[in-house]
């Protein structure tokens, strides 16, 4: 009779987050995604550096994968835009979900009841345009 109490006051708390787990960036980039990846990208634009964070997006139990590319432009120049792209597992591989179009860069990622929690950088006044200070939170409803 004890443990009936705490049992019910854990069942009744909120689903916690699963936090995606950032990806190495030295480890290689799986070929379907980068062919997505490469397929979005204009005549005059690159790949520059890629992110990824794994998490479960759909509650299968697979590892799937957010992933921010940074797109710079051929001919030189610093400036890149950065890109934002949800995959499932697929088998032995992904397959694309969607393109997100984001305001700024991912910090973390969590899932959580069916949505996407992304902690993205926040450009604050005086900020230079590189090096953005501030942060913000957006949730997005997964399929």
């Amino acid at each position: 009779m004890r443990l009936t109490l705490p049992l019910l006051i854990l069942s009744a708390l909120p689903a916690m987050a699963e936090e995606m787990a950032e990806i190495d960036e030295s480890l290689p980039l799986p070929g379907d995604i980068q062919a997505v990846l490469e397929a979005s990208l204009a005549s005059d634009e690159m790949l520059d550096r890629v992110r990824r964070w794994q998490g479960d997006l759909n509650a299968d139990g697979a590892p799937d994968q957010l992933v921010q590319a940074a797109i710079a432009f051929q001919g030189g120049g610093n400036a890149v835009v950065l890109g934002h792209w949800l995959f499932l597992a697929d088998g032995n591989g992904f397959a694309p979900l969607r393109a997100l179009e984001l305001p700024h860069g991912v910090i973390a990622a969590s899932v959580s009841e069916g949505a996407l929690q992304l902690r993205l950088y926040k450009a604050l006044d005086g900020d230079p345009t590189c090096c953005p200070s501030g942060e913000e939170s957006l949730t997005i409803p997964l399929p």
